[in-house]
């Protein structure tokens, strides 16, 4: 019979759909982020982010040509480590994070737009958690209990690793100047109300 069982079937009917529409409110958060005009989209996420009551000093303030640049450098180097060697000012900095990110998804076989900001790189986090929780459920629907776990473990560290300062301006949602970043803030909400211990107890081990 395997290593696990599913709960019953109503239940799991549930809880799959809860999962398909955690995947989907990251997937349409992101289009709609991507369809945002760039400058508008940045001063509504500056706006928001230190109405929000944040430290205002951890958000990037070059022009966006500068930002792309500097995303440049670190995506075409093996590693974050090389980075900071050649340019030690940036220890720290938002970019240091930006190519552990890359690490995770390379690590999961998360293949995203190239990561040029100012936003598909925000985008990209949220399709990767659309991916991870597709995931999740495929390996949940197959009875593969323990893969739905390691899927579900995944998108809820990353969420608070990468994505909690989203979750705080949810709080805020009618703080956000652009449309897309009320969406974002909304669909990171709807993830984070999910307890880890909880979405994971979905899957019951077969004792």
């Amino acid at each position: 019979m395997g290593d696990c069982i599913m709960t019953d079937e109503r239940n799991a009917e549930a809880v799959s759909a809860r999962i398909r529409a955690l995947a989907l409110a990251q997937e349409r958060a992101a289009d709609l982020l991507d369809a945002a005009p760039a400058a508008d989209a940045l001063k509504g996420f500056r706006t928001a982010f230190e109405a929000a009551g944040l430290d205002a000093s951890a958000f990037p303030i070059l022009s966006l040509d500068a930002l792309a640049a500097q995303f440049d450098v670190v995506y075409a180097l093996e590693d974050e480590g090389t980075y900071l060697l050649q340019e030690s000012r940036y220890v720290g900095d938002p970019l240091s994070v930006e190519s552990a990110i890359k690490r995770t998804f390379d690590s999961m076989g998360f293949t995203g737009s190239n990561a040029s900001f100012p936003f598909c790189h925000i985008a990209n986090e949220l399709r990767f958690l659309a991916f991870v929780l597709n995931a999740c459920e495929d390996a949940r629907a197959t009875g593969d209990a323990r893969g739905a776990m390691r899927f579900a473990g995944v998108a809820m560290n990353f969420l608070v690793d990468h994505l909690g300062y989203l979750h705080q301006m949810a709080l805020e949602c009618d703080l956000f100047e652009a449309p897309a970043y009320a969406e974002i803030a909304r669909a990171i909400e709807m993830l984070a109300k999910v307890d880890r211990e909880a979405f994971i107890g979905f899957m019951r081990p077969l004792r």
